[in-house]
C-alpha cells in the first residue's frame, strides 16, 4: 500500500516498475481514507484468476495436441503399410508359387514313376516305345517348368535393361519365319502387317513376343488364323480359340494360371504370360489380354514413349483418284477376265494427298473389291467432287456393319492400314454393306482441310 498526502510517499523502494506488465497479472484499485484529519490514499492489488484467464488457450493447446497425435499415428500407419505391404504380398506370392509348382510337378512325376514300373515289369515290346515316349514328354514338361521358373526369378531381380527403339512387328515376322514348319503342319494362316516402334530392351521383347506367339500357335485350332497387327506404339496378336470366351483373361498373366479346363489339360506351364508381364513392366510396356467371340487377343502398348525423331513429311499434291483407279484396275485385267468381272469407272475425284501412300491404299481397296465380288459380278468406281466410291457385288455371309473399324477387322485386316493412311491424308474412310453390295468410300472434307485445291485441266 501507498499512503499519505498528495505529493508525499510513505513507502518507496528503488526498483524498476513496469506498469503494463503489472496490470496484466494483477487487478488494481485505489481508496481514500480520512484519519485524524489527514487524507490517506490507499492502493491495493490482487492476483487475477489465471485458470479462467488461460482456460481457452489450454483448450486450444489440448485440441491441437490431440489432432497432432492422431495425424502422427495415421502417418506412421500409412508408412508401415507401404513398407510391409510389398513384403506380405511377396510372401503370399512365394507360398502360392511353391504350392502351384509342387502341384504341377507332381503329376508328371507320378506319370514317370508309373511308366517306369511298367517298363520294369517286362511289358509287351510294342508298348515299350509308348512308355518311353511318355516318360520323355513328361521329363521335357518338367524341364520347361523349371526353366521358366528360373527365368521368372531372374526377371524379378529387376536387372538393368538396355532400352532402345525396337520394331516389334519385325521381331514377330522373324520369329514366325522360324515357326513356319509348325504352322504348315497345323494348317494355320498367319497375317502380319503394320509397324510398331517402342523403346525397350530388344532381347527381352523378343522373348516376350516368342512366348505370345508360342501360346497363339499352341491354342489355335487346326486350320485357324493368327493376326499380328502393328500400329504406332502397340502390337496386337489375335488368334482363334476353340472356346467362345475365357472368363477373366487378365488373370492369365499370373503364375501357373492356365485358363479353363480345356487349356489346363494341355502341356502348358502356365508361366509364359507371367514372364511376358514381367518383361513388359520392366520396359514400361502395358500388357492387355482380352477374349471374345472365339478369339484371344493380347496387346503390348507403350503409352508415352520418348518422342521419336519425326521423319520429314511427304509432300502432298493435288490429283484425280478416278483415273488412278482405272490404271490400277487395268493392271488387274487378267484376274478380272478370269473371273468374268465387269468394271465401270466414271466421274472425277479431286483430293490433295501424298501420291505413293494413297496409291497403295487405293490398290488395297480394289483388291478387296475384286476378292469379295462373286464371278460374273460388277465393280463400279465413281468420282464426284472430293469423294470416290467403290461399289461391288458382295458374296453372301459377310458382316453387315456400318462401322469402318469393325468392317476393316471383319473383311480384311489390311484395310486397317488403309484407314490409318486415309486419316494421315485427312480423308475419311467409310465402309458399308447392304442389298448384297459392298460400298467403300474415300472422302476429303475441304472445309477443314488446310490445303487449297488447284484446278486440274
Amino acid at each position: 500500500r501507498f499512503g499519505g498526502t498528495p505529493g508525499e510517499i510513505n513507502y518507496q523502494q528503488d526498483t524498476k516498475f513496469n506498469w503494463n506488465r503489472f496490470e496484466k497479472f494483477y487487478s488494481c484499485g485505489t481508496e481514500t481514507l480520512q484519519i485524524n484529519g489527514r487524507t490517506w490514499y490507499l492502493f491495493h492489488y490482487d492476483h487475477k484468476d489465471w485458470l479462467l484467464m488461460y482456460l481457452p488457450l489450454f483448450i486450444l493447446y489440448g485440441i491441437a495436441a490431440a489432432i497432432g497425435t492422431i495425424l502422427a499415428a495415421l502417418i506412421w500407419a500409412i508408412i508401415a503399410h507401404i513398407r510391409f505391404r510389398h513384403k506380405f504380398e511377396m510372401d503370399e506370392y512365394r507360398r502360392n508359387l511353391t504350392a502351384s509348382l509342387a502341384h504341377d510337378l507332381k503329376s508328371p512325376l507320378m506319370a514317370i514313376s508309373s511308366y517306369s514300373e511298367n517298363l520294369l515289369n517286362d511289358v509287351q515290346p510294342e508298348k515299350k516305345h509308348h512308355y518311353s515316349k511318355a516318360i520323355l514328354e513328361n521329363t521335357q514338361y518338367m524341364d520347361n517348368i523349371i526353366v521358366n521358373v528360373l527365368e521368372l526369378s531372374r526377371l524379378e531381380t529387376h536387372e538393368k535393361t538396355k532400352r532402345k527403339f525396337t520394331d516389334l512387328t519385325a521381331l514377330a515376322k522373324e520369329l514366325l519365319d522360324g515357326m513356319q514348319e509348325q504352322l504348315d503342319a497345323r494348317g494355320l494362316t498367319v497375317t502380319v502387317f503394320g509397324s510398331c516402334s517402342v523403346k525397350a530392351d530388344c532381347e527381352m521383347m523378343k522373348q516376350a513376343i516368342r512366348n505370345l506367339l508360342d501360346n497363339a500357335v499352341k491354342f489355335t485350332p487346326e486350320g485357324g488364323s493368327i493376326t499380328v497387327t502393328g500400329e504406332k506404339h502397340s502390337l496386337s496378336i489375335v488368334n482363334d480359340i476353340a472356346e467362345e470366351r475365357i472368363d477373366d483373361p487378365q488373370r492369365l498373366s499370373e503364375a501357373f494360371v492356365k485358363g479353363d479346363e480345356a487349356r489346363s489339360n494341355r502341356m502348358g506351364t502356365g508361366l509364359g504370360l507371367s514372364i511376358v508381364q514381367q518383361i513388359a513392366a520392366q520396359n514400361r510396356v502395358r500388357l492387355h489380354i482380352d477374349s471374345s467371340m472365339h478369339q484371344f487377343r493380347v496387346k503390348l502398348s507403350q503409352r508415352a514413349p520418348i518422342r521419336l525423331k519425326h521423319k520429314r513429311m511427304a509432300r502432298r499434291e493435288t490429283m484425280d483418284l478416278t483415273p488412278l483407279a482405272g490404271e490400277l484396275l487395268a493392271g488387274m485385267q487378267e484376274q478380272l477376265d478370269t473371273r468374268g468381272l465387269k468394271i465401270s469407272v466414271s466421274g472425277r475425284c479431286i483430293v490433295n494427298v501424298e501420291r505413293q501412300m494413297l496409291t497403295q491404299s487405293l490398290r488395297d481397296l480394289l483388291n478387296n473389291a475384286v476378292k469379295y465380288t462373286p464371278e460374273g459380278g460388277c465393280i463400279t468406281v465413281t468420282g464426284k467432287n472430293h469423294k470416290l466410291s467403290i461399289v461391288s457385288d458382295m458374296k453372301a455371309g459377310l458382316d453387315q456393319s456400318n462401322d469402318a473399324g469393325s468392317k476393316c477387322n471383319s473383311i480384311e485386316p489390311a484395310l486397317a492400314a488403309v484407314q490409318q493412311t486415309a486419316a494421315q491424308n485427312q480423308i475419311k474412310l467409310r465402309i458399308d454393306s447392304s442389298d448384297h453390295q459392298l460400298r467403300m468410300q474415300l472422302k476429303q472434307n475441304t472445309l477443314f482441310s488446310p490445303i487449297c485445291f488447284r484446278k486440274i485441266n
